[in-house]
């Protein structure tokens, strides 16, 4: 077995049915390079074997109610492919539309914890002729580097490229006895104040840098002190997908222009942070509208008496009519 991590096991905790904490990738396909046709019997036996190769993709999580400490990652003895591949198709006319509203679908729902805890749609009736495949994997078992390696033992640069071979030394994960478990578990939670004054040094120093940069106004800001906008409000389960393209070539020659290797890391969050300002401002109450909603007001008034006179009018038409009816 192979206890997750505090951050890893952090992913499972705060998972709710509103807040999924699975990360989702899309690629797209061109099926017109695979080596006698393309259908979806091959590519589940290509996956398949790929993920003979990959021990990561065949492990589970494993707890007990009697575990004081964070779950641990054990093979699935009853490993299926099918339960983990799934194929469906965008109706017609099959554009970004179409793809955008069933991976939104796709997204809003939770991985079967009893599993590995991956799937992979396969998205078929593009358009262009391309299939769209959808990746999900949960946040516990992969994070940008590692998803990023996993993904590179599924895919391969060309179509007839050799696959990887299993790891002839691996030694499958088996779940533990409950009492194991729990024993593990509990050396583990009296163990835990040990390491975290092994951590206290390097804790202060980040949190006197934190204060020194703050002091600058260089720091970043506190938790939860965001502005509202229409991207930080309170969500529910159903996602919504938009997406673009961008020239890779393109962005290779701006980073070469100024020399920064970290070109992406550093752009896209000043660049997102462009956007939500611009949403912000465009949310954001004119300086105007108080005025022009006093002026609305004084024109009502103005207005009100002969309202009211005519209505006087009226009233006395009706009792006119009234007396006339009783008098006959």
């Amino acid at each position: 077995m192979e206890r997750l991590s505090g951050l890893d096991a952090s992913f499972l905790y705060l998972e709710t049915p509103t807040q999924l904490l699975h990360v989702c990738g899309l690629l797209v396909l061109d099926p017109s390079t695979v080596p006698g046709g393309y259908s979806f019997g091959k590519l589940k036996h290509e996956l398949f074997l790929r993920t003979r190769a990959t021990p990561a993709f065949r492990r589970k999580l494993h707890d007990s109610a009697f575990n004081m400490d964070h779950p641990v990652w054990i093979d699935d003895a009853d490993f299926d492919i099918d339960r983990h591949l799934h194929r469906t198709a965008v109706p017609a006319p099959g554009d970004r539309e179409q793809l955008a509203e069933a991976c939104a679908h796709i997204a809003g729902q939770p991985l079967d914890r009893k599993r590995p805890l991956w799937e992979f749609w396969v998205i078929e009736g593009l358009a262009d002729g391309k299939i769209a495949v959808m990746t999900k994997m949960h946040h516990a078992s992969v994070d940008g580097v590692s998803g990023a390696n996993l993904m590179s033992a599924l895919c391969g640069i060309e179509p007839d490229g050799p696959r990887p071979e299993p790891d002839k030394n691996y030694k499958p994960l088996r779940a533990p006895s409950d009492v194991r478990l729990a024993a593990e578990g509990l050396g583990h939670i009296v163990l835990r104040p040990l390491e975290m004054l092994k951590l206290l040094p390097g804790t202060v120093a980040i949190a006197g840098d934190w204060i020194m940069r703050a002091r600058r106004g260089a720091a970043m800001p506190p938790p939860f002190t965001a502005p509202r906008t229409s991207f930080n409000g309170t969500i529910t389960g159903h996602r919504s997908i938009a997406y673009t393209g961008v020239s890779l070539a393109e962005v290779k020659e701006i980073k070469e222009a100024f020399g920064n290797p970290w070109l992406l890391a550093d752009e896209m969050p000043k660049a997102v942070a462009e956007l939500l300002a611009a949403a912000r401002k465009r949310t954001r109450p004119t300086k105007k509208a108080p005025a022009k909603k006093a002026a609305v007001k004084k024109t009502t008034a103005a207005r009100r008496p002969a309202a009211t006179k005519t209505a006087g009018k009226a009233g006395s038409a009706q009792s006119s009519d009234n007396r006339r009816a009783g008098s006959q």
